[in-house]
């Protein structure tokens, strides 16, 4: 006699909320309004993470060496090792944001692996001496 009334279910892709997932920070753990701004934060998160895994893969990162100079003989005493990485499709990506997407993502140990294969070896000449 009755018929059974269909219930809409709940949408919960609506986005109205969503967790803002940092593992660490102050942010840590709360949740936010959904924006469209977040969206795209997140959307270029996850490809930058998806590019990442494969640069790290294919070794397309590259590693600049920065002298460090000391002060008495403005000779190069040191080099520090600098992460750079250029992306085909994105450009160059700053270290501030792709260093962020490791930590976050668990890959900052293949980052720094990926830095020590490519140090230089014993007596290799990485630059030219300071004029």
């Amino acid at each position: 006699m009755f018929q059974k009334k269909e219930r809409a279910q709940p949408n919960f892709t609506g986005r109205s909320a969503w967790p803002c997932i940092r593992p660490s920070g102050p942010e840590r753990g709360q949740w936010c309004l959904f924006t469209p701004e977040l969206a795209v934060t997140q959307q270029r998160r996850v490809k930058l993470e998806r590019q990442l895994r494969a640069a790290l893969h294919t070794q397309a990162l590259g590693v600049y060496y920065q002298p460090i100079v000391g002060l008495a003989g403005r000779q190069a005493v040191a080099f520090e090792a600098l992460a750079r990485w250029h992306d085909p499709e994105l450009g160059w990506i700053s270290p501030a944001e792709f260093i962020r997407v490791a930590e976050e993502s668990g890959l900052i140990h293949d980052l720094g692996g990926h830095g020590v294969a490519l140090r230089p070896q014993a007596g290799q000449r990485v630059g030219g001496g300071m004029e």
